[in-house]
């Protein structure tokens, strides 16, 4: 798979028509091996993220189009909903033909609402609260989804934007509804993005170029505790990169983003290259 996932990445660097078109589709890329085969593991697709997974039978790619909005007269609070889809059969050799997904095999539609504390001027504080809907359409198995974390989120202040160091617990859990399955998935991730202090002038805008690195642990399972205590070394995941970043939002389709980047992400299946539009955390 990790052959498989730089070859990928080679075939979008050096044929940028086929680049374009994924970056285009996806708010953020990855090539990533699948997490260990559950029932209903594709519940957990709008919070692993975008990109290639390996399948039992086949591949799978999926993507995420997450949406926030404000609530009026209440700024501090945000609406949001992630419509999360998953193709079959969709790989590499779709990606060298320009081939656009076109069959779904898991949908995903995950509401919530989240509210940001400001602690200080510099550190603010988000928990958030989704509730949602999963449906593997191929088995026509159903599940709902529940899920709750919170981001911290700490500004220092540099020349044309601010370093940001982001640390973030989620947890996910499901329950199939016909055949009662139950599972969860938690995460602790700790990352920090470095601004450099110049910028690059494009289309009016000014692109400040950046530096990161994130570590993080993952876990879809019942017993947390036991699997850290066993396996806390094995299972974390590090990830370095660059992006460009500039404080006005880029319109993207439904969404916007503020940010193009790279990275490499060392993980316990191996190595990984990252594309991605928005947030690298």
């Amino acid at each position: 798979m990790n052959k498989r996932c730089i070859n990928t990445v080679t075939t979008l660097f050096t044929r940028p028509l086929a680049f374009l078109l994924v970056v285009l589709l996806m708010a953020c890329t990855t090539c990533v091996h699948a997490i260990e085969d559950e029932p209903a593991n594709y519940v957990f697709a709008s919070y692993l993220g975008n990109g290639l997974y390996n399948g039992t039978d086949n591949s799978v790619f999926v993507l995420n189009i997450p949406l926030s909005y404000e609530i009026p007269g209440h700024s501090d609070y945000r609406l949001r909903i992630t419509t999360s889809l998953g193709f079959y059969e969709y790989g590499r050799d779709q990606i060298d033909d320009l081939q656009l997904p076109d069959d779904v095999g898991t949908i995903a539609v995950i509401p919530g609402i989240e509210k940001v504390f400001n602690i200080t001027d510099q550190w603010e504080l988000t928990p958030y609260l989704d509730i949602g809907w999963a449906k593997n359409l191929s088995t026509h198995e159903s599940a709902r989804v529940f899920s709750t974390g919170v981001q911290s989120r700490y500004s220092m202040a540099s020349k044309y934007a601010d370093h940001v160091w982001v640390n973030k617990l989620i947890y996910v859990g499901y329950e199939t509804e016909d055949s009662h399955v139950k599972d969860s998935y938690v995460k602790l991730l700790t990352g920090y993005d470095f601004k450099v202090g110049a910028y690059i002038p494009f289309m009016g805008r000014k692109l400040v170029p950046t530096v990161y690195g994130s570590l993080f642990w993952s876990y879809n399972g019942l017993d947390y505790y036991q699997r850290w205590k066993n396996n806390f070394e094995n299972d974390l995941v590090f990830e370095i990169g660059a992006s460009l970043f500039t404080k006005e939002p880029i319109d993207l389709w439904v969404s916007d983003f503020q940010r193009i980047g790279i990275g490499y992400q060392h993980n316990p299946i191996g190595g990984v290259i990252r594309l991605f539009l928005g947030t690298p955390f």
